[in-house]
Parts: structure tokens; sequence; C-alpha cells
């Protein structure tokens, strides 16, 4: 998946002095909810998180100005949301936000990993059980499972278990011709340094 980029902001005053946050279109509020959001969370899925639960962090910051910067988050597919009826909504990951924000805040990049993966799930056969291509790396869950949802979505979905847990988002998954070849052409396009 590669890094998300967007139009140039038109400089109405508001513009980011962070460069990192100006690459990816988002304001300075919008980037650190994001790099706070990346480090507090503890398995990668894509879990809701209560969004109160970065009011100690973001202390001082007018609740609208949260609002706004969660809902620029969400315009731009890197969350969603649930029920505005508190100050702030339940926040559901996207895997943009992992595929972004691992390599700014946890030096490690999602979709080179997945590519990673990829390889070794080639190799593997017809059918991968998550369990076991974990295993064949040494990563933590919090790096294994973004760069395993974003090998998935190179898999027809129809061949993705949905019976996903606490611990994987897929306990296994089938490669037919058109997944393997979907499979390499993703690996290919990530080389693994």
């Amino acid at each position: 998946m590669p890094a998300r980029a967007r139009a140039e902001p038109k400089d109405d005053g508001s513009a980011s002095a962070n460069p990192a946050a100006a690459s990816l279109g988002l304001s300075e509020l919008a980037f650190r909810n994001c790099g706070w959001l990346a480090d507090h969370s503890g398995r990668g899925l894509t879990d809701p998180i209560d969004g109160s639960a970065m009011l100690p962090y973001f202390e001082g910051v007018p609740i609208q100005d949260l609002q706004d910067a969660i809902a620029e988050l969400e315009i731009d597919g890197y969350v969603t949301t649930r029920s505005f009826a508190e100050e702030l909504p339940h926040i559901i990951y996207g895997i943009d936000l992992f595929a972004n924000f691992d390599p700014l805040t946890r030096g490690t990049d999602p979709t080179v990993d997945a590519a990673a993966l990829g390889r070794i799930a080639l190799e593997l056969g017809e059918w991968i059980g998550v369990r076991d291509l974990h295993g064949r790396t040494d990563w933590n869950l919090r790096r294994f499972n973004p760069a395993l949802t974003i090998l998935v979505s190179h898999v027809d979905d129809r061949r993705v278990s949905q019976s996903g847990d606490n611990e994987y988002p897929t306990h296994f998954f089938a490669l037919l011709p058109a997944d393997r070849v979907a499979i390499k052409r993703f690996v290919e396009r990530h080389p693994v340094a």
C-alpha cells in the first residue's frame, strides 16, 4: 500500500509547520492524533478505541478542535467513528493509519512487512494458517497484524476467514491461482531490503 498523498492545500495560514503532517495533507492536530492512535494500539488490529482515552494527552486542546481533527482523519480514511453523543466518538482504526504512521512512529513499515509475509505465504501452499504464518516471523502482534491485514487485502474476500479474534484479524486464508498472482505482483512492487 503506497503512502497516502493529497493535493497541496491552499495556503490559508493554517498549514502545518510539521513537514510530515504537511506531506500527508493533515493539520498538526490530526497528525498528532494519528501518532497517538498508532502508539496506543496494542495489537495492531482495527478495533475501536474510546476517543475520550486521548483527552489526557491533549489536555488544554478545545474539544471542538479534537472533534475536527478526528473528523479530518475520518474524511481521509485513517479512521472511522461511531457516535458523537459523547465529547469524542469511539474511533475505529483503519489500515491506512498503520501503513502511514508506523514508519514514522515505530520504525516499521507494514507494507514492506506484508510483502515479506507474502513471500512466506507463497511458500506455504494453498491453505495458510495465520498462527503458523506468525510463527515464521519474530514479530510481536502489533507489527504482525497490520502487515497481515495488508497482505490479505490482496486475497479474494471469499477465501479469507471472517473468524478473527482479539489476537488476529483472521485465522486462515486460501490462495488460489488469482490470489497467488496478486501476491506475487504485490511482493515484486515491495522488495525487502
